[in-house]
């Protein structure tokens, strides 16, 4: 009892001398909340136990200072002790962003092996060959990553090795039945990995597309890596439905594994990470190269930090956070502690976790600024990233909206095509015949038209 009254008294001496920043004033204070609360708690157990004797105030004083002096001692060590352990890591750690008032454009393209990027997406947009009239092209896109994706081809600053599954509706020309070619394949050595206790084999088949002639220092030479596998082939659609059932668990557990096997194998600059698609593939590329090498470094960009691949639906108990870790062919301890967001399975918690342990946090980026500020505030999971960046979001010069009239004339023009309408012509073919009213207003509507939005914005329409 009276070594728990005493470990008592140093947690309460270390919670005093935190309060306050005079040094004199802090041990004073603490000594007399050291005193009354051991003459307190002794008392009371005294009253029930007369065996334990009480000591002096000074003994106390004395026994507590003895024990003070060697907190403070221990507490001097903790910076040198600090000092020692990062200086050790330092070669194992690397920051892939730092903040920074600005950075200049690259003046030209990078093509040295050194600076290839990989970068991994479910959703992807290939087009052949550059330079050819009517190029082949495998497209699998449900929305703004798959343009991201094609995007990529064109533009990115650094040679690229994009990897991505195959699928269903698409149609590369390294299948068996395949009659028409858009591409040379060559098949890599193929990947064996464990998914719920039985080993997968993924076959990878790799076409690099080259830049036009004369735009080798404007675009990058992408290599794409497809991965083959029948839980990739014969998805029902591009994204599974049921993110918390064992087959999609299956799927993106082998997914994951072989982006992380292709990570080790190519060893690129830096690997880009889309949302949560693959964001525990760096823990599976640690694994898979070895204390030898630096952790890969990595890039997490949120297009839509909505989704997060995660099963919030129910707390995961201890039996259920087992069986998800034999799925994912993981020791239980890692998903417990890195993959786990307020109590359920989160797989960006798992890319973000990685970035915060191997580079201080640093590396997680948004597709722009605003989106940038916007996550930051909103997601709970990014609250203890230091930063997260907004990226530019550029758009084509080809894609650009063409200068028009003024805004008066196309008022007019868009008023003459309104009334052209056939609602607005008697016995029209449209829904009703509209009176024209040209002093009313037209109310135009963009964006998803839910129920409380939609009448929102018409009660206001309607008052105005």
């Amino acid at each position: 009892m009276r070594a728990a009254v005493v470990l008592a008294c140093i947690v309460l001496r270390i919670s005093a001398s935190a309060t306050v920043s005079n040094g004199a004033q802090a041990y004073e204070r603490a000594n007399d909340l050291i005193t009354v609360v051991s003459e307190a708690s002794l008392a009371d157990r005294t009253a029930s136990d007369g065996v334990l004797p009480l000591l002096s105030d000074a003994q106390q004083k004395a026994e507590s200072g003895t024990l003070i002096g060697a907190i403070f001692f221990l507490l001097a060590l903790v910076p040198f002790v600090y000092t020692l352990v990062m200086a050790w890591l330092a070669p194992g750690i690397v920051v892939v962003v730092r903040p920074q008032e600005s950075a200049p454009a690259p003046t030209s393209h990078a093509t040295f092996m050194s600076d290839v990027v990989m970068v991994a997406s479910i959703e992807h947009d290939i087009t052949y060959d550059l330079a050819a009239a009517k190029p082949g092209r495998s497209k699998v896109s449900a929305g703004g990553l798959g343009k991201v994706a094609g995007q990529l081809q064109r533009i990115h600053p650094t040679d690229l090795i994009s990897i991505h599954p195959v699928f269903k509706d698409a149609k590369y020309g390294f299948e068996p039945e395949a009659e028409d070619t858009p591409a040379a394949w060559e098949q890599d050595p193929s990947l064996s990995l464990t998914v719920d206790g039985h080993r997968q084999t993924v076959f990878v088949f790799r076409h690099t597309v080259s830049p036009l002639p004369g735009e080798e220092t404007k675009s990058p030479q992408v290599t794409y890596l497809m991965l083959e596998h029948p839980w990739f082939r014969d998805r029902t659609g591009i994204y599974l439905d049921q993110p918390g059932s064992v087959a999609t668990l299956r799927f993106f557990s082998l997914w994951n594994q072989a982006v992380g096997a292709l990570i080790a194998r190519e060893d690129p600059r830096l690997f880009q990470c889309p949302d949560y698609h693959t964001a525990m593939a760096p823990w599976y590329a640690l694994r898979a190269q070895g204390r030898q090498k630096p952790p890969p470094r990595v890039a997490v960009v949120l297009h839509n930090a909505e989704y997060q691949g995660a099963i919030s639906s129910q707390q995961l108990k201890n039996k259920q956070r087992r069986r998800l870790a034999e799925i994912l062919d993981l020791p239980q301890i890692l998903v417990d502690t890195h993959m786990m967001a307020e109590g359920g399975f989160n797989m960006l918690q798992a890319g973000l976790k990685y970035v915060t342990l191997t580079q201080r946090g640093f590396g997680v980026c948004a597709v722009s600024g605003t989106y940038a500020e916007e996550s930051k505030i909103k997601h709970r999971v990014l609250w203890p990233l230091p930063e997260v960046m907004g990226l530019d979001n550029p758009m084509l010069e080809n894609e650009r909206p063409k200068p028009g009239p003024p805004l008066v004339e196309r008022k007019r023009i868009a008023k003459e095509a309104l009334y052209a309408h056939p609602d607005f012509k008697p016995g029209g073919q449209g829904y009703g015949h509209l009176q024209p009213m040209p002093g009313a207003r037209i109310f135009v509507f963009l964006g998803r038209w839910v129920k409380q939005k939609g009448m929102d914005y018409s009660e206001i329409g309607r008052a105005h």
